[in-house]
């Protein structure tokens, strides 16, 4: 406490002078990378998103799992879930990749899946409604985890995306209904800017509590599509509990704060409100 009030008198005595402001700076970066967003946020063996899926594979060891990988581009995310839930008996997995080179990576990741967790790949992307969008790449070699539903203004990093390739949207609450799937347990979301449109394209499933968690991204990719994390807050809160994900543990987030809008990629997970709180497990 006489830490705390040392660095607040500091700090008042400071606030808002010129000669400051690099070292404020500083400072902010430092403490973005303390909330876990930015940087190693973006790589799933740095960002904590392992850690979550070995407790979630521990909390379901018993139970049937099923999992919709949006976003699954080359099929990182798809290998740590294979590691994960290896050596349960009851897992279906559906990995969702719309563009084509990505897609036939993702296929060789499958192909290693363990006894007992069955991988069905998706040529499709999910949204708001059934249509026909253009996907924008670099057209670079790798350069598919930067590929967007939006044109994205990225020529402050000396990045432009002027390749185009059309690919097919459903909605989770259609494709569900034709698979005769009635629960997911998990529901990972990166798509680069269109999480809220798939979030909306699953009302149905929300509504009548057949999600159980959602974990998606967020980041400067939002900027692109103009959704905030007020948007997520407001659509998801009366039936999950928000969490950011940190690389050991999750930090619950009660309240929507603007502080909340860090257009740097960070991870969070939803919590279906009548589930046991998974941070006291």
């Amino acid at each position: 406490m006489i830490f705390q009030g040392v660095v607040s008198g500091w700090l008042a005595r400071t606030y808002g002078k010129k000669s400051f402001q690099r070292f404020y700076e500083w400072l902010h970066r430092t403490a973005l990378y303390g909330l876990n967003t930015g940087g190693p946020a973006g790589e799933v063996h740095q960002s904590g998103e392992v850690c979550l899926l070995r407790r979630l594979a521990v909390l379901w060891a018993d139970s049937p799992v099923v999992a919709f990988d949006v976003g699954a581009n080359h099929g990182d995310y798809l290998r740590a879930l294979l590691d994960a839930f290896r050596g349960h008996s009851n897992v279906r997995i559906y990995a969702f990749e719309p563009a084509a080179g990505p897609f036939h990576a993702l296929n060789r990741v499958i192909a290693s899946a363990p006894p007992g967790v069955i991988v069905e790949s998706c040529q499709l992307g999910l949204g708001e409604k059934d249509e026909m969008r253009d996907l924008f790449s670099t057209g670079e070699k790798d350069s598919s985890v930067l590929s967007s539903l939006y044109s994205r203004r990225l020529d402050h990093f000396g990045i432009r995306m002027p390749n185009r390739e059309t690919v097919q949207l459903t909605t989770l609450d259609d494709f569900t209904a034709k698979k005769g799937i009635s629960r997911i347990q998990l529901l990972k979301l990166d798509v680069e800017g269109h999480e809220l449109a798939v979030l909306r394209g699953a009302q149905k499933m929300i509504e009548k509590g057949a999600i159980d968690y959602i974990q998606f991204e967020f980041g400067g990719c939002n900027i692109d599509s103009h959704t905030h994390f007020q948007d997520f807050y407001y659509f998801l809160n009366d039936h999950f509990r928000l969490y950011r994900i940190l690389r050991d543990g999750l930090f619950p987030l009660p309240l929507y704060r603007e502080t909340d809008e860090i257009f740097t990629t960070t991870n969070y997970l939803a919590e279906r409100r009548t589930l046991p709180v998974l941070l006291n497990g």
